[in-house]
């Protein structure tokens, strides 16, 4: 697992905030099915006929059952006074730990939303096309922030709200402006904003390698993020090079003492040793 366990009261925080909402707009969660593969096949998300789901890959050219099982995939909620918790909580609990539930609110219904997101499913970038990967909420709030604001409109929409679990397990919001807007026809980042999404994810990428390496720690999940991107920041200002910055994430995660003068001291001993 990925981020830290849901907080207690996630639950009953989006319950109210469902409870809240204007009339003329629809709860969604938004589920990355790459994580727990198949999900949208299991109970309880196919219990019932009267639930509908749009899954965002089904639009991919040759999309066959294995795809499906990995697609990011909408369910509409639908607020039943005392039963939303439980309904939540149903569709939820397996979820904890894991960086892959959003909750939208918007007004338009489930295809339209469907099609605005699944829009947004694969980017170009310098010719190449790639799997964007926001409905991964360590990825969304990063690569959001890297979208212009007209990218951002066309990917919202009339989002009243998009919340998301972040790393501390609680849940976070993205500024979405909430206007009508078309669907992106072609979604195409340059450079910059590519470069932007891949530094984001450069701490997940050495928590990655470390994990397969055996490094283990008794930190939660999102305290071990926020260690190795300051020791990735400090890395960066002193120039420290690539091959060691990996080594030097690990020693911080383990020992803490984050400075450009307890990495020149770090170095000092590397030499020495």
């Amino acid at each position: 697992m990925f981020i830290d366990p849901h907080q207690p009261e996630t639950i009953a925080q989006l319950a109210q905030r469902a409870d809240d909402l204007p009339d003329e707009c629809h709860l969604y969660l938004l589920l990355d099915g790459a994580f727990l593969p198949g999900l949208y096949r299991s109970k309880p998300f196919q219990s019932s006929t009267d639930v509908p789901f749009y899954l965002l890959f089904e639009t991919l050219p040759g999309c066959t059952d294995a795809v499906r099982d990995v697609s990011p995939f909408l369910v509409l909620i639908k607020p039943a006074g005392g039963a939303l918790i439980e309904q939540l909580d149903a569709k939820l609990r397996t979820c904890s730990g894991w960086p892959m539930v959003s909750a939208i609110a918007t007004t338009e219904n489930l295809e339209q939303l469907g099609a605005r997101l699944a829009a947004w499913c694969i980017i170009e970038n310098d010719g190449q096309r790639f799997n964007f990967r926001f409905p991964d909420t360590r990825r969304l709030p990063g690569s959001f922030a890297a979208l212009r604001a007209d990218q951002r409109a066309r990917f919202t929409g009339s989002m009243h709200f998009w919340s998301y679990i972040g790393r501390d397990g609680n849940w976070a919001d993205l500024e979405v402006a909430g206007t009508v807007s078309a669907v992106e026809a072609d979604a195409v980042l340059d450079d910059v904003q590519f470069g932007a999404i891949l530094d984001d994810a450069a701490p997940d990428e050495v928590l990655f390698r470390l994990a397969y390496s055996g490094f283990e720690s008794d930190l939660a999940h999102s305290l071990l993020h926020a260690a190795v991107s300051a020791a990735l920041t400090t890395a960066r200002q002193a120039g420290l090079e690539d091959d060691l910055r990996e080594e030097w994430c690990e020693h911080v995660a383990r020992h803490g003492h984050n400075s450009l003068a307890s990495l020149a001291q770090w170095r000092t001993s590397l030499a020495n040793s």
